[in-house]
């Protein structure tokens, strides 16, 4: 059950850091650094409350899925996230891409489980807010990194 959802969720921080680079942000490196490590961090308590094996997020399908899908150019979430950065709607930026990017729908449906568990994920949360329209790009980007925990 945890490469399942680890397959699913690396998608939601993956699309976070496409965010900086649409951003075109100072310290882009850093600041994508700091997206991975907080929604890394917010997936272990999620995932792990959802029955994920803790010792999964430390594999292939796990951290090492993540940070692939955060940092390539061929990511589709990575991309979406990318476009919205630069200031597209999210229908804008679906409708520039042919193929799904499945962030979306995970940030949605992590969201849905997590609150259902009685949990409030800070970085999925903001993501979502970005999503729906309710937050702007550099204040979801702020919320999400300032939700890691350490």
């Amino acid at each position: 059950m945890g490469a399942e959802l680890w397959g699913a969720y690396k998608n939601t921080v993956a699309l976070a850091c496409g965010l900086v680079d649409g951003l075109h942000a100072k310290g882009g490196d850093n600041l994508k650094a700091a997206l991975v490590l907080a929604g890394f961090s917010e997936g272990m308590m999620l995932l792990d409350a959802m029955g994920a094996e803790p010792s999964t997020a430390f594999g292939p399908a796990g951290i090492g899925d993540l940070y692939v899908t955060s940092t390539s150019p061929r990511s589709r979430n990575r991309t979406l996230g990318e476009k919205l950065g630069s200031g597209l709607s999210l229908e804008e930026s679906q409708g520039e891409m042919h193929m799904v990017a499945e962030g979306v729908r995970a940030c949605r449906m992590f969201n849905n489980r997590a609150r259902r568990l009685g949990m409030e994920p800070p970085f999925l949360e903001a993501l979502g807010g970005l999503l729906d329209g309710s937050i702007e790009v550099e204040e979801a980007v702020r919320r999400m990194v300032d939700s890691y925990q350490g």
